[in-house]
Parts: structure tokens; C-alpha cells; sequence
């Protein structure tokens, strides 16, 4: 019986650094993979670095593990594999997508100048033609876990909030966050474009108690 390599993590863009330790012993291809991403969540932000991913093949493990978690946020793990050729099909397997996508998106992923620090990814056929060196080419699957597809070379990673996520954040309990005079003026002198209303953190205030100023997220009068 053929073991399969697994790896439990505590943070989901932990995944990079188990995927480039994976290329670095053998236990994987370090291009050309499938991944099957069980998730809620895409997690399939688009990223900017202050170092080029381009670096990435001369570090060492520290380095790696020291960029992922400098550089690399929970959502934003997934396009900088891509982006390096680690994976060249991605399907996003979720219980409920809006749309299903059982044909693959062709996307395209590059970097600004070819600095490798600033990713510009999108649909192949709504992107700028470009024979720009560092494109990638990958194709993007939306669908449900009973169309999981047979195929050599894959890496499921699978996390736990596909079985339990709350999804929406206005069923969430309050939270308190201090802040400054200088932001808590700034959010109601421009409450309307303000930026975090456009991020996804369900209702939002501010408040002061004893000349201390705070943001209040999730305050709702339930009666």
C-alpha cells in the first residue's frame, strides 16, 4: 500500500512552506501539480511582497518559513504557488458555490515588471495580452466534493472550515479594538468611504468610554 505524506498545520498559509518543503525532499514535483483545495474560502487573494518571490528557489527552510510568515497572509497563499509553477490546475471545492464551474477558467498570473513582488492575476481572456517571461498559465475549477476530479500529482489541502464555517460575520459576538483619537476622528469624519466598510466585517462603530477611543464590531440591539 502506497503511503501517502500528511501534514496538520495551525495556520492555513502554513501550506507553503509544507509544499516547498515537499519539492525540497522529493515528495512532490516542484511544478505542474493539482491542488484540491477544500475550503470556505478561495483564499485566493492576490499578494505583494516587499521580496521577490523570484528569490524563493536559492533559500534555505528558515528562509522560507521566515518569508511565509512575513510575507504570506491565510489568504493569500494559494496564487504565489502558481505564480512559481508549483501548481497549474486549482479547484476550489466548496459545498455551495454560486456558480459551478465544471469547464476550468483559464487564468493568467504574472508580476509587476517581472520583479516578482507584486502579482497581477485575472481571467486569461479579460487579461492584456503579454509575452512578458515570468507569465503563468493555470487553469481554475469551481465545484462540490462529489465531482472531485482522478489525477496524478495532486495535494489535497483540506481546512476545517469546510465542515463547520459560520460564514457570516453577523452572527458573530462583539469585538472591541482600541484605537486612536486620530483614526477614531478619521472613520467618522469620512464614515461613509471609509475603508473598512468595504472589507467585511459586518456592522461597525466607534465609541469613547473614560477619553479612550475604540472601534466596536458586531454591536447589534437584538430587542
Amino acid at each position: 500500500m502506497k503511503k501517502i505524506p500528511l501534514c496538520v498545520i495551525e495556520e492555513h498559509h502554513e501550506a507553503f512552506i509544507v509544499w516547498n518543503l515537499a519539492i525540497r525532499s522529493k515528495l512532490m514535483s516542484s511544478t505542474g501539480n493539482t491542488l484540491l483545495h477544500v475550503d470556505e474560502h478561495s483564499d485566493f487573494a492576490t499578494s505583494r511582497f516587499n521580496r521577490s518571490l523570484n528569490s524563493l528557489t536559492d533559500m534555505n527552510v528558515d528562509e522560507i518559513k521566515e518569508f511565509t510568515y512575513s510575507e504570506l497572509g491565510i489568504a493569500s497563499f494559494i496564487q504565489p504557488a502558481c505564480y512559481l509553477g508549483i501548481f497549474d490546475k486549482v479547484f476550489w471545492i466548496r459545498h455551495n458555490h454560486k456558480k459551478q464551474n465544471d469547464d476550468p477558467i483559464e487564468m493568467m498570473i504574472r508580476s509587476y515588471n517581472r520583479g516578482g513582488k507584486r502579482l497581477v492575476s485575472g481571467r486569461l481572456d479579460r487579461m492584456k495580452k503579454t509575452q512578458i517571461g515570468d507569465v503563468r498559465i493555470f487553469e481554475y475549477f469551481l465545484i462540490e466534493e462529489k465531482k472531485l476530479p482522478h489525477r496524478e500529482n495532486c495535494v489535497l489541502d483540506i481546512d476545517l472550515d469546510y465542515f463547520s464555517c459560520a460564514g457570516n460575520t453577523n452572527e458573530n459576538e462583539e469585538i472591541y479594538i482600541e484605537i486612536s483619537k486620530e483614526e477614531y476622528d478619521g472613520f467618522n469624519r469620512d464614515y461613509k468611504y471609509h475603508r473598512l466598510n468595504y472589507v467585511g466585517f459586518g456592522n461597525i462603530r466607534t465609541m469613547t468610554r473614560d477619553d479612550r477611543y475604540y472601534y466596536v464590531v458586531n454591536d447589534y440591539n437584538e430587542l
